[in-house]
């Protein structure tokens, strides 16, 4: 039989070679097609998950904000967003909740940024100098003096990291609060002698932590 058209046989059918090259160039059109769906559908997750996270860390900014704002702390606004952004930042870090650290701010040093103890500790989390500089070496932190301890960002850095060490140490929160406190190494000796630990201190870390959970994250 005399033909015009080549044929191609393919699984029992005879298909001109134009015909074959048509189905193939649509079934490449199609997966082209169904990967950019996939892809685009990909994207779109991706961009609803940003959205998601990024207005999550905007509410717990706000609600950060207004705990400083009800405990008419005397911090102007910008020196709020600066302690909001670093109590969020720095929790984050160590998978704090943030009003924890605020907990804990409130009382070492009910948020005055230049609060110094009779021993000696400084700025918001109340950090010793000496611990400070032990920090900064260990962890190769620049430090200047103990001034920079008056910084919000640099005193929650050094405050948090401190908390993560006693946490890892002691293997149990009220344990490592009590030493962030009383010191290290009198909270363990006191364990090791079997002594009674404080409870004054952590206790009201504790209980400011629940109330600012009950009133501002119900």
């Amino acid at each position: 039989m005399a033909a015009a058209v080549k044929n191609v046989r393919t699984t029992g059918m005879v298909i001109s070679k134009p015909v074959a090259f048509v189905l193939v160039l649509i079934y490449m059109i199609q997966s082209v097609a169904l990967l950019y769906l996939i892809y685009d559908k990909y994207e779109n997750e991706r961009l609803i998950y940003r959205q998601q996270a990024q207005i999550k860390e905007l509410k717990e900014k706000l609600v950060i904000q207004d705990i400083l704002r009800d405990l008419q702390s005397d911090l102007g606004a910008g020196e709020t967003r600066r302690l909001a952004n670093s109590v969020y930042s720095e929790s984050k870090k160590y998978g704090y909740d943030p009003l924890f650290i605020l907990a804990l701010i409130k009382v070492e040093s009910s948020f005055k940024k230049r609060a110094v103890s009779n021993k000696g500790a400084m700025g918001y989390m109340q950090m010793k100098p000496s611990t400070g500089w032990d920090l900064a070496q260990r962890g190769d932190i620049a430090w200047e003096d103990k001034y920079s301890l008056f910084r919000s960002d640099y005193n929650l850095h050094l405050g948090t990291l401190y908390l993560s060490e006693l946490i890892f140490k002691f293997k149990n929160l009220k344990h490592a609060i009590i030493a962030y406190n009383l010191g290290e190494t009198e909270t363990r000796r006191r364990l090791i002698a079997d002594e009674p630990l404080p409870k004054n201190y952590v206790d009201r870390v504790l209980d400011t932590y629940h109330e600012f959970r009950e009133k501002y994250a119900g």
